[in-house]
């Protein structure tokens, strides 16, 4: 239970709303009132979101809050973070693409340069 009090200590310092907490790690509202225990890619979640919450503090009362250096709270829910990766990934593919076109392009320039000197070469021999 007092991971759950922890949650809602470092909300209220963060202000950030409860729900949209709760949105960010694919919870609906109630859970933590409903939970005693958190599994371990729920806090998998709260860790890749929220990394400036310490985590010794979260689970034990220990500590800080708020791991040292530049705090930043990420507010993306784990669905986001997914698009994101699916994003860059497809971003990368298509300059992979652009490169292949480009290759393409010089390739058909080259054949068309063949084909105008063959034409050339035959004009003459006619």
């Amino acid at each position: 239970m007092e991971t759950t009090s922890n949650i809602k200590k470092y909300l209220k310092g963060k202000n950030i709303p409860l729900y949209k907490f709760l949105e960010s790690i694919g919870k609906s509202n109630g859970y933590l009132n409903s939970t005693k225990n958190f599994s371990l890619e729920t806090l998998e979640d709260i860790i890749k979101l929220y990394p400036d919450l310490n985590i010794e503090w979260l689970l034990t009362g220990e500590g800080s809050m708020l791991k040292d250096g530049p705090i930043t709270v990420v507010d993306s829910s784990p669905e986001d973070i997914r698009l994101k990766d699916e994003v860059k990934s497809l971003k990368d593919e298509l300059k992979e693409s652009y490169k292949e076109i480009g290759r393409l392009e010089g390739e058909n320039n080259l054949l068309r340069e063949q084909l105008r000197l063959g034409d050339r070469k035959n004009e003459k021999s006619a």
